[in-house]
């Protein structure tokens, strides 16, 4: 009975794993899983910066938005004041708004000197969720959402893509301080 019940649940979890496909790096970080309604393999959960931009799902968004230049003309020299908040970019590798609008937000933060380990990243599933983890109240409607906090507070977000452009939002929310 022993033997029957240990045998079972090996199978069981060998057929979970064929299933799922899971890869992760050591921290939990950078999930990708495959998405059988897509037929593909997608990123899910928390990413940091260099996982995203090192997955092989969503590298090929990188290369594609290379040629993309930030508007720096429109900020302040020496004005860090991008650096007093949080951002939480919501996004999926298989939506091309965020395929498009999420290297370029980092071309961006990154022309602003923003630390980019401040930079929190969620991938979500086709029905903009992800597995153990509570996005209801950041009412994700559309990705990419880039949602910009101060001292924990809801400052802005541009949702799917900017009203004009990624730097004039940036900058709208950056006023609202």
């Amino acid at each position: 009975m022993k033997t029957k019940l240990i045998t079972s649940i090996i199978l069981i979890c060998l057929s979970y794993t064929s299933i799922a496909q899971i890869t992760f790096d050591s921290n939990g970080l950078n999930q990708i899983v495959y998405d059988s309604t897509l037929d593909n393999d997608i990123m899910l959960g928390n990413f940091d910066v260099d996982g995203m931009i090192n997955a092989k799902v969503f590298k090929r968004s990188f290369e594609e938005e290379k040629n993309y230049v930030p508007n720096m003309d429109m900020f302040v020299p020496g004005d860090n004041s991008i650096n007093d908040m949080g951002i939480t970019i919501v996004m999926a590798s298989w939506c091309p708004d965020s395929q498009r609008e999420v290297p370029r937000m980092i071309k961006v933060l990154e022309a602003l000197d923003y630390p980019m380990e401040m930079v929190k990243i969620i991938a979500v599933n086709r029905q903009k969720e992800v597995p153990n983890i509570d996005l209801s109240a950041m009412e994700i409607k559309y990705v990419p959402t880039f949602i910009f906090y101060k001292d924990n507070e809801e400052l802005g977000r541009i949702v799917e893509m900017p009203k004009q452009s990624l730097e004039i939002d940036i900058i709208n929310i950056l006023n609202k301080q």
